[in-house]
C-alpha cells in the first residue's frame, strides 16, 4: 500500500513538472534583454513620434519652397450677364454707318452727294447690298474660358533661403530626436539596474536566511539540552521576520519597476518578470566625447543656421521679383476687339515701400537668432559645470566602492570569528546576530554603491555626449 502511495505521489509530481516546464521555458524565451527594452521604449515614445511628424513637416516646407519655381497652370471659365450690351456712343455709331454708305456709293458708282433714300436702299438690298448694324463691343450675356500659366524666374533669393532654412530646421529636429533617444536609453538603463539591485539584494537575503537556518539548528539543539532559553529562539524568529519584511519590500519594488517598464514600452508587465540583469561597474574612457558633440547642442547650432537663412529670406523682400506668364483663350466667339486670343510676357514686381513690414520681420529674425545663440552659450556653461560635478561624483563613488569592499571583507571575517566563538559559548547570541546583520548590511551597501557608480557613470557619459549602448555594456 505504501509503495502504491509513493508511486502515485511520484507520478503526480512528474505530471505537474511536465505541465509547468513548457510554461517556464516559454516565459524564459519571452523575456527581454536590455537592448530589446531600449528599442521597444524608443519605438513606443510619443515624443519621438511627434518629432518624426515635425521633421516631415520641415521637409515638406523645404520641398514646397523649391516647388515655387515650378509653373502654376490654372484653367478658368465663367458665364456673365451684364445689365446691357456694351456699345459705342451714338456719334461714333453714326460715323461708322456713314463710312459704310461711302463705301457702298464707291462700289456701286452712285454720286458722292447721293442720299440713302428708302427706295434706293430697297433696290440695293435686292442686289445684296445693305448697311449693316454696328455690333456691340460686348454682348449682354457671354461665356469665356481660358488657361493661364505663371512661373517665378527670380525670387530675390527668398526661395533658396527658405529651402535651406527648412533643411536646417529638419536637422535640428532630428538631432533633438537623437537626444531624446539618449534620454530614454539612460532612463531605461537606470530602471534596469534597479532590477539588478533587487535581485542582488534577494541573493544577500538568501545568504542571511541560510545563516539563520544554520544557527537555528544549533540553537534548537542547545535549547533541548537546556543550554539556551526560549528567548534565544524568539530572537532568531525576529531576525527571520526582518528578512521576510525586506523580501516583501523588494517584491513590491520589482512590481513597480515592471509597471514602469510596461508603461515605457507599451508591452505587458509579464514580459519583464524574468529579467535578471547583472550589476557591473562601468569604466570610462576619458578621451571619448565632448560637450560640443552632444546632439542637443548640435541641434541648437542647426537652429541658428536655420534662423540665419530666415534673416536672409526676409532681406530678399527688398529685391525685385521676376515672373513669366502666359494666357490662352479657349472660346473665341465672345472675344472683343480688346481681348487677345493669347498672350505671353514677363512681369517685374518690386516693393518700393511696404510700411516697414519687411524691416520689422528682419529685426524679428535677427532677435530669434540672438536668442538661440544665448541658449547655446547658457547650455554649454551649465553642461560644463554639470560635467565637473559628475566627474567628482564618479570619483567619489569609486572610492565608496573600495570602502564597501573593505567593509564586506571585515564584516565577513567578524561574522566567521563570531560564529566560532558563539558555538563555544564565548559570545552571546545577540552579539552574534548583530554580526550577521552587520554582514548583511555591508553586502547591501556594496550593491547600492555599485548601482550609484553606474548611475554616476551614465550621467557623466550622457553629459559628455558619449552615451551609447556599447558604453553601457562595456
Amino acid at each position: 500500500m505504501q509503495n502504491k502511495t509513493r508511486v502515485f505521489k511520484i507520478t503526480t509530481i512528474l505530471m505537474l513538472f511536465t505541465a509547468i516546464l513548457p510554461v517556464a521555458n516559454a516565459q524564459q524565451s519571452d523575456s527581454m534583454n536590455l537592448e530589446e527594452i531600449i528599442e521597444a521604449t524608443i519605438s513606443h515614445s510619443q515624443k519621438l513620434k511627434i518629432a518624426q511628424y515635425q521633421s516631415e513637416q520641415a521637409d515638406l516646407d523645404r520641398k514646397r519652397a523649391l516647388r515655387s519655381y515650378l509653373p502654376k497652370i490654372s484653367a478658368e471659365a465663367g458665364y456673365t450677364i451684364l445689365d446691357d450690351d456694351i456699345k459705342f456712343d451714338d456719334d461714333f455709331n453714326s460715323l461708322l454707318m456713314g463710312n459704310q454708305w461711302l463705301l457702298i456709293k464707291e462700289q456701286t458708282g452712285l454720286p458722292f452727294n447721293q442720299q440713302p433714300t428708302p427706295e434706293l436702299m430697297a433696290m440695293l438690298s435686292q442686289n445684296g447690298v445693305e448697311i449693316k448694324e454696328i455690333p456691340p463691343i460686348q454682348e449682354k450675356e457671354y461665356f469665356k474660358a481660358n488657361v493661364t500659366a505663371q512661373m517665378i524666374l527670380f525670387s530675390g533669393g527668398k526661395i533658396p533661403y527658405l529651402a535651406k532654412a527648412a533643411k536646417h530646421k529638419r536637422n535640428a529636429i532630428e538631432l533633438m530626436s537623437e537626444q531624446e533617444r539618449t534620454k530614454l536609453t539612460l532612463e531605461v538603463v537606470k530602471y534596469y539596474d534597479q532590477f539588478a539591485v533587487t535581485y542582488k539584494s534577494e541573493e544577500v537575503l538568501d545568504d542571511t536566511e541560510n545563516m539563520i537556518n544554520n544557527q537555528k539548528e544549533f540553537v534548537e539543539k542547545a535549547f533541548k539540552n537546556g543550554l539556551l532559553t526560549k528567548l534565544d529562539l524568539h530572537k532568531l524568529e525576529l531576525a527571520q521576520q526582518k528578512v521576510d519584511v525586506k523580501r516583501v519590500e523588494l517584491e513590491t519594488a520589482k512590481k513597480l519597476l515592471t509597471a514602469k517598464l510596461s508603461q515605457m514600452t507599451g508591452m505587458e508587465a509579464a514580459r519583464f518578470y524574468n529579467v535578471k540583469p547583472e550589476l557591473n561597474l562601468i569604466f570610462i574612457n576619458e578621451n571619448t566625447g565632448d560637450i560640443s558633440t552632444r546632439n542637443d547642442i548640435k541641434s541648437i547650432e542647426e537652429a541658428i543656421k536655420a534662423s540665419d537663412y530666415k534673416v536672409k529670406s526676409e532681406y530678399s523682400e527688398f529685391m525685385p521679383k521676376v515672373v513669366a506668364f502666359g494666357k490662352k483663350e479657349l472660346v473665341k466667339d465672345n472675344l472683343t476687339m480688346f481681348d487677345p486670343e493669347w498672350a505671353v510676357g514677363l512681369k517685374l514686381k518690386w516693393n518700393v515701400f511696404d510700411g516697414f513690414s519687411s524691416t520689422a520681420k528682419v529685426k524679428q529674425a535677427k532677435i530669434d537668432k540672438l536668442i538661440l545663440q544665448e541658449k547655446k552659450d547658457e547650455a554649454i556653461e551649465l553642461l560644463s559645470l554639470k560635467l565637473t560635478k559628475e566627474a567628482l561624483d564618479l570619483d567619489k563613488n569609486f572610492k565608496l566602492i573600495e570602502l564597501a569592499d573593505k567593509k564586506v571583507e571585515v564584516a565577513t571575517k567578524t561574522f566567521e570569528l563570531s560564529e566560532k566563538q558563539y558555538k563555544h559559548g564565548l559570545v552571546s547570541q545577540n552579539d552574534h546576530l548583530n554580526t550577521l546583520l552587520a554582514l548583511e548590511k555591508a553586502k547591501l551597501e556594496k550593491i547600492k554603491a555599485i548601482y550609484n557608480q553606474r548611475v554616476a557613470a551614465l550621467n557623466y557619459l550622457d553629459t559628455k555626449g558619449s552615451l551609447n549602448f556599447n558604453s553601457i555594456i562595456n
